[in-house]
């Protein structure tokens, strides 16, 4: 009996000779299998197909099984699989499909396994890629710090030395990637001390790999921007400008003073100088980067993002026409926010919520309710019904009436916040305490005794009846 007429679990469509295959150059030659058998045919076919995503050419036997009947296998081997995957996962970077990208990556990790083993530096390369586009492509902290921590792990631990040797360089790079990407998300869980050692090392590696003459700007833009985040959300602010100052000036050397890439530079730097203190100078580098996405940038999500840290920047001022200015340039962001995104998203739903502040900042109380209740569905969609985003827009409203002296309605809106911020915390939970001390307060105010006394007096009024009780009672007995 032929090795193949066992085969009875594959798929029938395998078995059809019309089976289909795309680009698909058929060239015969004749098997044989180590022990010398030909339990196929002498004419068995080996096709070659190529794929319209990438350049590999699959390697497809053809075999022949019981009767007429046929089955194609794919054979390609997985080294050359795997180069496929790496190259699709550099494709769908590029076209922003982030799930197929992830995809591929995972296609890569599970491929070096099975070509180099366990153990070797292609496996934590596979790793450090992973978690580097889990990171960087869906902002998914915890899954980048596992994978992250398995190719340090393999680095460290268990690579053989004698291939690592051969290809210095490419393992000092993936230790590169992988701290870096562990400082990245260690800063994201709020592991600051931890998430500055892992970068300042990757920051070391880096400079070691200068000795075999590789161009390494933009990993050095990449550590210096993981550096000046970290700073900012520690809030050392003049380190944060440091850092972010030198990734402006790395970013001009590589791409020039007028490029696109310099625009989130110049965005960082700008909120830096602002947190810092430094208002003239936030507002020239953010104009600088508006600028550029005005004249450069067809996409609207960058230039929404240069109009919402002006906007930040000139609130700074503090001053009447610093307010215009700002509420100016949070429209044109909401706008453009609004064109790609819709009203249903949390980056709209963030300018927005500037917008609204900035109207009860300038006393425009009616047009800031306007503006949350108008937006209140999209965030219950969005948010759920009962989340904390949906209880501090009720906050904000029942600040404005209470602001406007409308007691009443000031209290149902906290109200309503107490009663999400309870479900979703407890009632011993620090923002439902203080919302309800929020309440009580209310319900001190003369207003509020009123209209309780009012309340309490209607519904203790007798109740009338149209029919009125008679003298004499209806029906009894005849008396003589």
């Amino acid at each position: 009996m032929s090795t193949y007429d066992k085969i009875e679990e594959v798929d029938e469509n395998l078995y059809n000779d019309d089976f289909d295959l795309t680009s698909l150059d058929t060239f015969q030659h004749t098997l044989r299998s180590s022990t010398g058998e030909t339990d196929y045919d002498e004419d068995h076919e080996s096709d070659r197909e190529s794929a319209d995503s990438h350049r590999t050419t699959r390697i497809i036997k053809k075999f022949h099984l019981n009767g007429n009947r046929f089955a194609r296998i794919d054979v390609t081997p997985p080294d050359v699989l795997l180069n496929e995957a790496a190259e699709n996962a550099d494709n769908f970077v590029e076209k922003n499909d982030v799930d197929r990208a992830i995809q591929e990556y995972i296609r890569c990790m599970a491929l070096a396994r099975i070509v180099y083993g366990d153990g070797h530096w292609r496996l934590a390369n596979a790793y450090a890629n992973l978690a580097d586009a889990y990171l960087d492509l869906k902002g998914f902290s915890e899954q980048a710090l596992l994978h992250a921590q398995t190719a340090r792990n393999i680095l460290v631990d268990g690579i053989d030395e004698k291939e690592s040797s051969l290809h210095k360089n490419e393992v000092l790079s993936t230790l590169v990637t992988t701290y870096t990407t562990l400082g990245k998300a260690l800063n994201a869980q709020n592991q600051f001390e931890a998430a500055e050692a892992a970068l300042l090392k990757g920051q070391r590696v880096n400079e070691s790999r200068r000795i075999y003459g590789t161009s390494l700007t933009h990993i050095d833009i990449k550590i210096l921007q993981a550096l000046g985040d970290l700073a900012m959300k520690r809030k050392r602010y003049d380190a944060a400008v440091d850092y972010f100052e030198k990734v402006v000036e790395e970013t001009v050397k590589l791409h020039g003073d007028e490029s696109i890439q310099l625009i989130q530079p110049k965005i960082n730097l700008g909120c830096a100088f602002q947190q810092s203190g430094s208002n003239d100078k936030a507002i020239e580098t953010l104009l600088q980067a508006h600028n550029i996405s005005d004249s450069m940038v067809t996409d609207g999500i960058l230039r929404a993002q240069t109009a919402e840290a002006l906007g930040k920047g000139y609130l700074t001022l503090a001053t009447e026409e610093g307010n215009k200015c700002a509420m100016g340039y949070f429209k044109e962001s909401k706008e453009l926010l609004l064109d790609h995104y819709g009203l249903s998203h949390a980056n709209t739903l963030r300018v927005t919520d500037e917008i609204a502040k900035l109207h009860i900042k300038n006393k425009d109380f009616e047009d800031a309710i306007e503006v949350i209740v108008n937006s209140m569905k999209s965030r219950s969609s969005l948010y759920g019904e009962i989340s904390c985003e949906v209880a501090e827009s009720y906050k904000l409203l029942g600040g404005i009436r209470l602001s406007q002296g409308d007691m009443s309605g000031a209290c149902k809106n906290f109200k309503k916040a107490y009663e999400m911020m309870t479900a979703i915390y407890g009632s011993n939970n620090k923002k439902s305490v203080q919302i309800q001390k929020t309440i009580d307060f209310i319900m001190q105010s003369p207003q509020m005794k009123s209209e309780r006394l009012a309340n309490s007096s209607k519904n203790n009024r007798a109740h009338f009846s149209s029919v009125c009780a008679k003298s004499q009672p209806i029906g009894g007995f005849k008396t003589t």
